[in-house]
């Protein structure tokens, strides 16, 4: 039964966030985890700096000690020093006021420590692309070589580390999961050993452009919140990112092939520098065949990042997830309720 609700008439539990784009609600969600143990760390310390008396100098702490001794014995001490001595013992029990910075400092944290949790508004965007999706059935396409190369290329990504990791991965060995509004599917799962322990190990390719989008190929923010929702959708415990270089698809070829031609005014074959050009243009985008041959290894061809299930991370991701869902509810086209 459809939800009867004027912005959307979508059920809950059909308000789907892909894994691949959990990097968008997650990133610059504030207020979840309240403070890291950094964080934590350095308020004890402005709490404790804050709390600690001014206290006294060596020369202080003697001539305080020496002004009681007088008293204690029956003598007298001069009303300037009394004053003083007053002065003195008000520092031993009440602590110096912290620098305007650090008390800006420690209010911030004070407020980051009980701040509820909100989406960035680069979140509520991607929410709204869903909304417009699900509810209106706009979507605008997003195409391109780099991106067009990386779907066509998987299964050569998933041959490549094959060879690599010396085991041979079944890249149809996987289903897709959904849970808590999250789906995702991966590239490949499998199980390694780890510690002694049987575990269950996610790939997912990456297949690079060009060999210099290859080496500057990072872990980035996006790429680890897909690995996290991952190993929380299948239940994993260690997720790869495998960055791959891999020869460039036929149809995206043909297509570089033809701005290539044209951005070198190629006519044809009789163009004085046609082979050196074309030797160069296929060098650009084949690193497995004759047109590579001995330039690349298998090995060089392939970067790695993991890491491991991150229960704290885990629920970063749910609430993140959580906060979207009720977003999505108070999404209109016009911007009224």
């Amino acid at each position: 039964k459809l939800i009867d609700m004027k912005n959307y008439k979508t059920q809950i539990e059909h308000i789907l966030f892909r894994a691949s784009s959990l990097g968008k609600l997650v990133t610059g969600l504030t207020g979840f985890t309240g403070l890291t143990d950094e964080q934590k760390a350095e308020k004890l310390e402005l709490e404790t700096l804050r709390d600690k008396p001014e206290g006294l100098t060596e020369k202080q702490h003697f001539a305080l000690e020496g002004w009681n001794c007088v008293l204690s014995q029956g003598g007298k001490i001069t009303q300037k020093q009394a004053i003083t001595k007053a002065e003195y013992e008000n520092k031993l029990i009440t602590p110096k006021p912290l620098s305007k910075k650090n008390a800006e400092r420690l209010e911030k944290l004070k407020y980051l420590e009980v701040k509820q949790p909100e989406l960035s508004q680069g979140a509520k965007k991607y929410v709204k692309e869903i909304w417009l999706w699900l509810e209106k059935g706009f979507k605008m396409p997003i195409s391109s070589n780099e991106i067009r190369k990386g779907k066509l290329s998987e299964e050569d990504g998933v041959k490549l580390i094959s060879i690599v990791d010396g085991y041979m991965y079944d890249s149809q060995n996987k289903k897709r999961i959904t849970k808590n509004n999250l789906t995702g599917e991966c590239d490949v799962r499998s199980n390694g050993i780890l510690d002694g322990k049987q575990v269950v190990v996610i790939d997912d390719i990456k297949c690079s452009y060009t060999p210099p989008t290859f080496m500057d190929a990072e872990l980035s923010t996006i790429y680890e919140w897909q690995g996290i929702a991952y190993l929380y959708l299948y239940n994993a415990d260690i997720f790869r990112l495998r960055y791959c270089l891999v020869n460039c698809p036929p149809e995206v070829l043909e297509d570089e092939k033809k701005k290539y031609v044209f951005k070198n005014n190629i006519i044809d074959e009789s163009f004085p520098e046609y082979k050196e050009l074309m030797d160069q243009f296929y060098r650009n985008f084949i690193y497995e065949g004759s047109e590579s041959e001995g330039l690349y290894t298998e090995e060089e061809r392939v970067k790695t990042f993991e890491f491991e299930r991150d229960p704290k991370k885990e629920a970063i991701l749910l609430q993140a997830i959580s906060l979207a869902v009720e977003y999505y509810k108070t999404i209109t086209l016009n911007g009224k309720n």
